[in-house]
């Protein structure tokens, strides 16, 4: 009796879980907020001569998604990503660029969430434009 309780415990979370996505859709219940991935995705382009840059680690995966063809697609910290926890497959990555600088592209859109307000210092780039997308927000950077 205990062993079929524990199965129609199980199917009946897959079932809930299944339902609330369904309306919900990708919910981030921990920041209590519907990401804008895709939205800001919009705003950017990725090729030879453009890159975009998330400002760390949550934000490089979290539109990891709407970018993972993109060979011009990095995260900026200064210091490594950690080798432990979530963040782990990142560290030692190709991807992380310490510096907006450090890149050749001719145009690097920015892509940061709202609640990080600090301005990136550039000697290389100017910024020229931005665009907002939910807790997105896309700085534009071109050579200067």
């Amino acid at each position: 009796m205990r062993k079929w309780l524990s199965w129609i415990l199980c199917l009946a979370l897959l079932i809930g879980g299944s339902v609330s996505f369904l309306f919900r859709g990708n919910y981030i219940y921990e920041r209590a907020l519907t990401p804008h991935a895709a939205q800001a995705s919009e705003f950017t382009q990725c090729d030879s001569s453009s890159a975009v840059v998330a400002d760390g680690e949550f934000t490089y995966i979290d539109s990891y998604y709407y970018y993972h063809d993109c060979d011009n697609y990095h995260f900026l910290k200064q210091d490594d990503a950690s080798s432990r926890g979530g963040y782990a497959p990142l560290h030692g990555n190709m991807t992380q660029v310490r510096d907006l600088d450090d890149l050749s592209s001719k145009t690097i859109y920015y892509l940061t969430r709202s609640s990080n307000d600090k301005k990136q210092k550039t000697t290389e780039y100017r910024n020229t434009d931005h665009y907002s997308a939910g807790e997105y927000r896309v700085e534009v950077f071109e050579r200067r």
